[in-house]
Order: C-alpha cells, then sequence, then structure tokens
C-alpha cells in the first residue's frame, strides 16, 4: 500500500504531497485536479510495465511539455513511498549481503 504521493509540475498539479492511509477520500471541484491526482499512479504504473513512450502514447500526449504544469518548465518529478512488509524488512540475502533496515521506501 501506498503511504504517500507526491507530483511536482505535473499536468495540472504543481505540487501535492498526500499521507495515504488504508481509507482515502478525494474531494474537490471539478477542474482541481482529482483525475490528475490519481494518474500519478497509473502514469508510474505505464512507465514501470511498459516504458515512458507507452505511458505518454495512450494519454495523448503530442509534446513532453503537454505533461507539465501550465504547459512551462522542463521537467515534472513523481513520488510514491510504500510500506514493506515486515518480513521483507528483515530479509537478509545470502547472495549479496544486503539487509533492509527501514519499513519505508521511496520511488522518484
Amino acid at each position: 500500500m501506498f503511504s504517500r504521493i507526491e507530483a511536482r509540475n505535473f499536468r495540472s498539479l504543481r505540487y501535492i504531497t498526500q499521507d495515504m492511509g488504508p481509507f482515502q477520500a478525494l474531494v474537490g471541484p471539478n477542474a482541481s485536479g482529482k483525475t490528475t491526482y490519481f494518474d500519478v499512479i497509473n502514469f508510474l504504473h505505464d512507465v514501470v510495465t511498459n516504458d515512458v513512450s507507452y505511458a505518454l502514447k495512450i494519454r495523448d500526449i503530442v509534446t513532453i511539455h503537454d505533461m507539465f504544469w501550465n504547459g512551462e518548465g522542463e521537467e515534472f518529478e513523481l513520488a510514491v513511498e510504500c510500506l514493506v512488509p515486515e518480513a521483507v524488512a528483515n530479509f537478509k540475502s545470502s547472495v549479496s549481503g544486503l539487509s533492509l533496515l527501514n519499513d519505508h521506501r521511496n520511488y522518484q
């Protein structure tokens, strides 16, 4: 489960950071960014499972600047944070000696 979602300069979202719980309600007036907020998760999913070109194509993005807040800038940032299950957090790899000490991971 995601514990935090962040977006900067992504479509209609100038900047948002939202802690998440097991139940989340998203309320706001029309054209306030609710759908774009959900698209943060969907866009990241499409990038990870396919690639950036695919993620842009299915959104009918003509130019990369269509993804930037107000069509301006040179970049946008997306991040999700998730809770790592205790069994995984305590895992020690015998191959690499890796030990996950924290119970949260952040992907940007």
